[in-house]
């Protein structure tokens, strides 16, 4: 017996504890979880070097102008992402052609959006940002509408590609940024670069995928309806993604901004890693019966709940360490971090919400959605009198005891 073999078994073996899938878990667990460490590790390299080279105003800046540019995303319907996921699963490859028509068409909105900011902050005498909305309003359709190659290899369970693509064109883009932010200093052009890069990178992308992986003729006419259902259950979503910057912006200032984006760099990256796993549940529970997901998903709550307990602890202790070393100019984020860290407590509850995406729920969907109302609020209220403080405290308090809590009294009733 060979050590390939030997691997099986033993992966085989170790289902009667884990109560999962092991086989399907590694092959498609190690190329996300490669992707997302790799994604990860340049994440955290280009910020070393946005730390390093430009100040906490310009950062401000333009993370003000990236959370403006995805709050617009809402004009591009995101929710047809996980549309395509769940039809290509289902064997209707070829829904991934009229969504992204449906998604450019849809993209105009964007458009209008985009230049309608960049004339306002024109007239009100600001050259940087409405220079720089106008690049996000011209090149909205193109960054918005074919993100979803990714999406269309996950539903084919080759995550093996998705991972290697995903993880090419997240080097890719970083390459381009620190280019840029070696080149220059100025906001405008760094949001030209990022952009543009996003651009040509999706396109390329979503062409060569579907060349190497030809769709088959079979169409989803669920899809589309799905996706848009999904697209305005997430304004909510993408509003509370993103009005936390906004408000801090406007509020405080660029520098404020920029020390608490360095506070939830790293959490958000903790968080993107563990994602990996809802991933790969997804295609899992599209062909499952709701008796087989309630069955196998308990277990499966416990020991990740258990895991993500022991993450926290271990970065609360090792956070100042990190940041001395590699964020020297951004101490002052330190202690929103070790706080910040805290809403990972949600994940566990994420896998189990999976489910309501899998089977099309969507009527618990739009329950979800309270909770993202209420962190919204909660941003809007705290921020103008607490600030950094009010923002990591608005994050906190929702996913623990709003997003977590409600994702298990639904799955509950499921």
């Amino acid at each position: 017996m060979n050590l390939k073999e030997k691997i099986y078994d033993l992966l085989r073996w170790s289902e009667k504890y884990t109560k999962t899938d092991m086989i399907y878990l590694t092959k498609g667990g190690f190329w996300l979880t490669l992707s997302k460490m790799g994604g990860m590790i340049i994440s955290f390299l280009l910020a070393i070097i946005w730390a390093r080279f430009i100040s906490k105003e310009v950062y401000g800046q333009y993370k003000f102008i990236i959370s403006i540019a995805g709050l617009l995303a809402i004009f591009s319907l995101p929710g047809m992402a996980t549309a395509i996921t769940q039809a290509v699963a289902r064997g209707f490859d070829r829904t991934i052609k009229p969504i992204v028509k449906t998604k450019l068409k849809w993209s105009v909105l964007g458009v209008i959006a985009g230049f309608s900011l960049a004339f306002y902050y024109w007239w009100r005498g600001n050259q940087i940002l409405a220079i720089s909305f106008f690049i996000v309003g011209f090149l909205f359709p193109l960054v918005n509408s074919f993100t979803v190659y990714g999406n269309y290899l996950a539903g084919k369970k080759r995550f093996d590609l998705q991972a290697k693509y995903g993880l090419t064109e997240n080097f890719l883009l970083a390459l381009a940024t620190a280019t840029a932010i070696f080149l220059t200093k100025n906001v405008i052009y760094l949001i030209l670069v990022y952009f543009a890069s996003r651009a040509a990178l999706h396109v390329f992308f979503y062409l060569f995928v579907l060349k190497k992986i030809p769709p088959s003729k079979n169409i989803d006419p669920k899809a589309i309806n799905y996706g848009k259902h999904l697209s305005l259950m997430g304004v909510l979503g993408t509003i509370a993604t993103n009005i936390d910057k906004i408000l801090l912006f406007h509020f405080l200032g660029a520098t404020e901004l920029a020390i608490y984006s360095f506070a939830t760099l790293i959490p958000d990256q903790v968080r993107s890693m563990l994602k990996s796993i809802t991933e790969l549940a997804f295609p899992k529970f599209a062909i499952k019966s709701h008796k087989e997901i309630k069955k196998s998903i308990t277990k499966k709550f416990w020991r990740l709940f258990i895991l993500t307990i022991l993450a926290i602890i271990i970065y609360i202790l090792v956070a100042p360490f990190i940041y001395k070393i590699f964020f020297p100019q951004y101490l002052a984020s330190v202690p929103y971090s070790q706080f910040y860290i805290f809403y990972l407590i949600e994940f566990p509850a994420s896998l189990v919400g999976i489910t309501f995406l899998a089977k099309m729920m969507k009527k618990e969907l739009y329950w979800l959605r309270i909770s993202l109302l209420l962190r919204t609020i909660l941003f809007i209220t705290l921020i103008p009198f607490f600030g950094v403080w009010g923002a990591v405290t608005a994050m906190v308090i929702e996913r623990i005891f709003i997003g977590s809590l409600l994702i298990l009294f639904l799955f509950k009733k499921f």
